[in-house]
């Protein structure tokens, strides 16, 4: 059986009290949980015992919290930290996000709607100007995020399990999103890492929803409003992806308000449903460049810094001291150019992984003069990789960039990748397995992999101006299994969709730069396999005439192979 939870049969009351500098909106029931010094036991919560972290970012943390007994329930607490001037100012004309969560939480628990039961609401402000804040409601145990429950599930169900309970599910979900639009309430930030799930006897679950404080209740519920929190709701789901049908036909059931034919109704979701993706993908795509829970930012006159924070600054500016004398301290010089040296580093010291750092020099007053109107190569080439990621397209992961300038012009930056020792360039690896396939059908699952990969490329709208077999890392796992990753990715360029000479070139790089030993007969096969299903397998003529007037373009002497008219 499956249910959204269950709200209270009656409301609870609430009262205000003063705690030092903070005021308080607590449950009548509630009040010694509001301790004098709540605010500093949060900020400094490693010092507390009592405190459980659970996930912290540059906006907020959430922590459960023990309470004296053997019996006593943990209680949840959200605490949104000291926003900055900007969000200060903001926050004399809007509620601030406790607030407005907290409010919504009132709102929705009278609805009947799912939802942690709220216990307090602390508010701590210097004069006008906020300075903290935090939630308390009762702590939901055991439950997990819907979209963690899928991952962890994926592999400990049979397929037969999997299938009934994603229908329980595809229906549970449906009837809570019309739930809440029946409310009158506009999520806007629903998905299902904002949706808990709390199991609850023999395939027995229970729903929640969490982080409300986007919530809205217009004075109408207009239709848009509803396919955007739908449409957001079912790209997090792609677990139920075979129960699209039954969703869209149980939330349509459920709803108060008619909204149409299911196939109209599936066809504006299908279409803001991408809008979405979209905007998603542009919108993770550019984390790595702002001060985020994953990427750490730190700009001068002298020094621009983007890297990760499971890196650290500290150990990237150790790391490029290393640079300076790459025969020492574990490093290995790979390639090197007037414009660039490659070299790679083993772990030791603070250093936890292998990695490859790519640092160029920009000479002469043309390169000062671009530095200083478009991105470097570097930069390109550190967005570029976080694109592919977010696209689920694999790359060496990017750690840190360094962009070292005088005023605005850049003389000098360092890219740093992590390094795959055990991923060989494309045509290496041909040339060294062409006498070990021993049977056809490795072969040829090596090229229907290599195919099916760029024609992902392809189609999530990425195409890589210098595509070509160097570009192109190859990393056996298992007998026939392998996986493509690619690499110098300064001219990689995202659009919504290739065009026929884009696809076209991207092929002919690889053709031109892929061995002799790999016959014309493996090469129509690889284009088979990469048009397979689509409208190109029918336009495959033009594909084979124009790839071969590209391939005959190139400098093929390097790769032994010849393209004769």
């Amino acid at each position: 059986m499956m249910h959204a939870g269950v709200a209270p049969s009656s409301p609870p009351a609430f009262v205000p009290i003063t705690r030092s500098d903070v005021r308080w909106i607590v449950r009548d029931d509630c009040q010694s949980l509001v301790a004098e010094r709540l605010f500093d036991m949060l900020r400094h919560h490693d010092q507390f015992p009592q405190l459980t972290l659970v996930r912290e970012n540059n906006v907020r943390a959430s922590f459960f919290m023990r309470l004296p007994g053997p019996d006593a329930a943990p209680i949840f607490v959200k605490r949104y930290k000291q926003p900055g001037r900007r969000a200060q100012w903001k926050y004399l004309v809007v509620p601030p996000k406790a607030v407005a969560e907290w409010r919504n939480l009132l709102r929705c628990a009278a609805c009947g709607l799912p939802v942690p039961r709220p216990i307090a609401l602390g508010i701590q402000q210097t004069g006008l100007m906020l300075q903290d804040s935090c939630l308390m409601t009762e702590a939901v145990l055991p439950a997990q995020p819907l979209n963690e429950f899928f991952a962890q599930q994926r592999t400990l169900r049979s397929a037969e399990q999997a299938e009934a309970d994603n229908q329980l599910l595809a229906v549970a979900v449906a009837r809570l999103a019309a739930a809440i639009h029946n409310a009158g309430i506009f999520y806007r930030d629903l998905h299902a890492g904002n949706i808990l799930i709390k199991t609850a006897g023999d395939r027995g679950y229970q729903l929640f929803l969490i982080d409300l404080h986007r919530a809205w209740r217009p004075v109408v519920l207009l239709q848009w409003m509803r396919l955007r929190d739908v449409a957001q709701l079912w790209n997090s789901l792609p677990a139920l992806t075979a129960e699209r049908e039954l969703f869209i036909e149980e939330y349509l059931r459920a709803s108060a308000r008619r909204q149409g034919s299911a196939a109209a109704f599936s066809r504006k979701l299908e279409t803001i449903a991408r809008r979405l993706e979209r905007r998603r993908i542009n919108s993770r795509s550019k984390r790595c460049l702002v001060n985020s829970t994953a990427f750490e930012v730190h700009k001068t006159m002298r020094e621009d810094y983007f890297g990760r924070r499971d890196v650290g600054r500290q150990t990237v500016e150790k790391l490029l001291q290393q640079v300076r004398g790459p025969g020492e301290n574990r490093s290995r010089v790979l390639k090197q150019s007037e414009q660039a040296i490659l070299t790679t580093h083993e772990p030791g010291g603070a250093l936890p992984r292998p990695v490859c750092v790519k640092h160029y020099v920009y000479r002469g007053i043309k390169y000062a003069v671009k530095s200083a109107l478009v991105a470097s190569r570097a930069r390109k080439s550190w967005v570029a990789g976080h694109k592919l990621l977010v696209r689920g397209i694999a790359t060496p992961l990017p750690l840190a960039l360094v962009e070292r300038k005088c005023g605005p012009f850049i003389y000098e930056s360092f890219l740093i990748t992590e390094w795959l020792a055990d991923a060989v360039p494309l045509n290496d690896y041909v040339l060294n397995q062409h006498g070990r396939w021993e049977a056809h059908e490795t072969r040829r699952r090596f090229i229907q992999a290599l195919a099916e990969t760029v024609r992902a490329l392809h189609e999530k709208g990425i195409y890589h101006a210098d595509l070509k077999s160097t570009n192109i890392l190859v990393r056996a796992e298992g007998a026939a299994a392998w996986r493509f990753y690619f690499i110098d990715l300064e001219r990689v360029r995202c659009k919504r969709r290739l065009r026929f000479r884009e696809r076209a070139n991207n092929l002919a790089q690889i053709n031109a730069s892929v061995a002799r030993c790999m016959s014309v007969k493996d090469r129509l096969q690889f284009f088979r396999f990469y048009a397979k299903d689509t409208q190109l397998f029918s336009e495959r003529k033009k594909y084979y005439q124009e790839i071969l007037k590209i391939s005959r373009t190139k400098n093929t002497e390097p790769f032994g192979v010849t393209f004769t008219s």
